[in-house]
């Protein structure tokens, strides 16, 4: 049995700025919630935890051009600390053998890379709602291909969400 963390109800971009100000806290209660977990009901283990991450803006969706857009954080970094932190408080957890899992639920758009980025025109790697006119402050980003360089040898897996952007719609 895999934990989920996140997803876009509930946790706004304001709760995630809060939580990057104390990533060790955050681990912590995620290990504890394990342990309360698998404490009260006996012969069940958590095996895994899934980050479903969903603060755009601190991804690098956004622009300069307008104060509608901008984080507080840095997303990427976030992610990256959260992973790290979290593979070292799982690190002497393993299920049969194999390790504590990890994987992210990125949305479609937050795995473009630099080269799509570029590249990208009308719906291949925009989150949904987005314009194409720069002004609007939406577009592309290659946050997860930065997180991955950081820390890909720590996830084990991505769920990328295809049901909710717009290549996933057509």
């Amino acid at each position: 049995m895999s934990l989920s963390i996140g997803g876009a109800a509930g946790w706004y971009g304001s709760k995630y700025k809060e939580i990057s100000k104390d990533v060790p806290g955050f681990v912590k209660a995620i290990k504890d919630t394990v342990d309360f977990v698998e404490a009260n009901n006996p012969g069940l283990i958590i095996n895994g935890i899934e980050f479903d991450y969903e603060d755009s803006t601190a991804l690098g969706f956004g622009s300069p051009n307008t104060k509608k857009f901008v984080a507080e954080y840095d997303g990427v970094q976030f992610m990256i600390d959260v992973t790290k932190q979290t593979r070292e408080a799982f690190q002497d957890k393993s299920v049969d053998g194999n390790r504590f899992l990890i994987s992210h639920a990125p949305q479609f758009p937050y795995m473009c890379s630099e080269k799509n980025k570029e590249n990208a025109k009308g719906q291949t790697c925009k989150v949904n709602g987005c314009s194409d006119d720069p002004k609007e402050g939406c577009g592309v980003t290659n946050s997860y291909e930065q997180i991955n360089k950081a820390v890909g040898e720590e996830i084990d897996f991505y769920n990328i969400q295809y049901y909710n952007t717009p290549i996933g719609n057509q």
